[in-house]
């Protein structure tokens, strides 16, 4: 038996590098990317792959988003699993660079990135705890979460806005 799906309720970006790009941030905490509806959460400025051959292509990548504050109902005693839904538009291009639940503000468990182009992504399932060490406390934790972060494909040049209409989780 799963929870249900869960939103966050605080959306905060930061950087890894000032160099990478940043989203828009139109004062309202990231809203537009808190639940599926017909708003969006798009960077500053398009996402490129410059070819420059041989080997010094151009490729971008945007700030962390961290989606934290997640009110988990009836949990199970025994975590088996998580699963998180991802629905954004990719421009045809973005992919994955970073997809990593978050505890106390530390990336935890393995990165389950992809360069699938998909516009509905699941990530995990409810047999997999993302090699993490999860209990309910960490879960019921105002500070555990998931982090994103997308970058340029690597293969194919183009100018590209990632979108992102919503990330929620559920717990099996």
């Amino acid at each position: 038996m799963s929870t249900d799906w869960t939103y966050a309720t605080i959306v905060t970006q930061y950087a890894e590098a000032e160099t990478h790009i940043p989203w828009k941030d139109d004062g309202v905490g990231f809203y537009e990317a808190i639940y599926p509806d017909s708003g969006f959460l798009e960077t500053t400025l398009p996402l490129l792959h410059i070819s420059r051959t041989p080997n010094n292509d151009l490729k971008m990548k945007t700030w962390f988003l961290k989606f934290t504050g997640f009110s988990f109902i009836n949990l199970p005693a025994t975590i088996t699993g998580v699963e998180a839904e991802l629905g954004m538009d990719r421009g045809g291009r973005i992919t994955d660079e970073t997809i990593q639940l978050t505890y106390n503000n530390i990336p935890i468990g393995k990165n389950q990135a992809t360069f699938s182009l998909d516009i509905l992504k699941l990530y995990g399932s409810s047999t997999d705890i993302w090699d993490a060490t999860l209990t309910n406390a960490i879960l019921s934790d105002p500070s555990f979460g998931i982090i994103l972060r997308f970058q340029s494909h690597p293969s194919w040049p183009h100018r590209s806005t990632p979108m992102v209409n919503y990330i929620r989780l559920r717990v099996y």
